[in-house]
């Protein structure tokens, strides 16, 4: 699947871009809806948003949910508790450009169409509520993709998560 990155400008400018993006915890929840108002809602926020509360206040936000049992993925008021770990990830620096990413792939399992999000939102998970977690980066998937049972998983690519040029 192609998607296209995008960063929350808060978090670039923050002191939490480099030195933190090994040791914090992460994490990755998945969206759908109507896809046109969730990526304008998206877009419209992404100057702004500080915390994950703010990314919720996007218009058109829904996290992705599955019947109950079809998944070890249940949507939650809080994105720590329902958003899928990041496991071990890495940042490196080759030349002039950064990279954050991780050798595991996030995996759902799925309960069938009803799953079928259009956008991943990676967050730096501060502690106990949405209002201290720190929106890094969402992913646009170019639409809606319907889940169809089994797994759903991001693959990471040799890019990783993504790449920030300083120069």
């Amino acid at each position: 699947m192609a998607f296209t990155a995008h960063m929350f400008t808060k978090f670039t400018n923050s002191a939490k871009l480099g030195s933190t993006m090994t040791s914090d915890s992460f994490r990755v929840i998945l969206l759908n809806g109507t896809y046109a108002t969730l990526s304008a809602g998206l877009v419209t926020i992404e100057d702004t948003a500080a915390t994950m509360t703010d990314v919720k206040a996007a218009s058109g936000y829904a996290e992705v949910t599955t019947a109950l049992g079809g998944s070890n993925y249940t949507q939650n008021a809080n994105s720590t508790s329902s958003g899928l770990a990041i496991s071990s990830p890495t940042w490196t620096l080759a030349g002039h450009v950064y990279t954050w990413t991780t050798a595991t792939n996030p995996s759902w399992t799925t309960a069938g169409s009803a799953f079928n999000p259009g956008f991943a939102v990676f967050f730096d998970s501060q502690g106990g509520t949405d209002a201290t977690n720190i929106p890094i980066c969402w992913w646009d998937f170019g639409a809606a993709q319907p889940g169809t049972g089994g797994n759903y998983t991001l693959q990471i690519a040799g890019t990783g998560i993504f790449t920030a040029t300083s120069s």
